[in-house]
């Protein structure tokens, strides 16, 4: 249970990593997506916290880098987390924003696990769907300037909600 645990959590951190631009978001063309996509190029740190289904906590501390690609159309990202438990992962990811709908893949090679990425923009912020072998996660997004709040609620096998707060730095 443990082990199927800590897969599901790389899942959902997966889930709150994947984090794309609000400005402009809605913009169609690559000039646009590239001028939206450039406010997140370069490293975000962070940190919150996971609740388990028992109620239990970790915390956590990240580590994400953005890279703009294919004149601006596509963001990939690299993610590095830990917890105080011993737990690592890191996560390449790449996805598309096209027309205000978001689609992508993503990889943990450490754990060997994967998935893929789905959602829409909106004027507030974005939601998207984070699949992978072990279940599914929402994700809601909030940036302002250069803070982002993100929250991530699981399928409800293992993981309450995951809370994490990345800052540009």
């Amino acid at each position: 249970m443990e082990q199927f645990k800590n897969l599901y959590i790389y899942s959902l951190l997966m889930a709150f990593t994947v984090v794309l631009p609000l400005n402009g978001a809605t913009q169609n063309s690559a000039q646009a997506a590239s001028s939206v996509f450039s406010s997140y190029a370069g490293r975000w740190i962070g940190g919150g916290h996971i609740i388990f289904s028992d109620n239990s906590r970790e915390k956590l501390t990240c580590r994400v880098t953005y890279f703009v690609r294919n004149s601006g159309s596509q963001l990939a990202q690299n993610i590095r987390c830990s917890s105080p438990s011993g737990v690592k992962f890191e996560i390449k990811s790449r996805f598309n924003n096209k027309n205000s709908s978001l689609q992508g893949s993503w990889t943990e090679s450490n754990h060997n696990q994967n998935g893929s990425i789905s959602g829409t923009l909106h004027k507030s912020g974005f939601h998207l769907v984070v699949k992978s072998q072990t279940g599914v996660a929402k994700m809601t997004v909030k940036k302002s300037k250069n803070r982002q709040n993100v929250t991530v609620t699981g399928d409800g096998q293992n993981i309450k909600v995951v809370s994490i707060t990345l800052i540009k730095g």
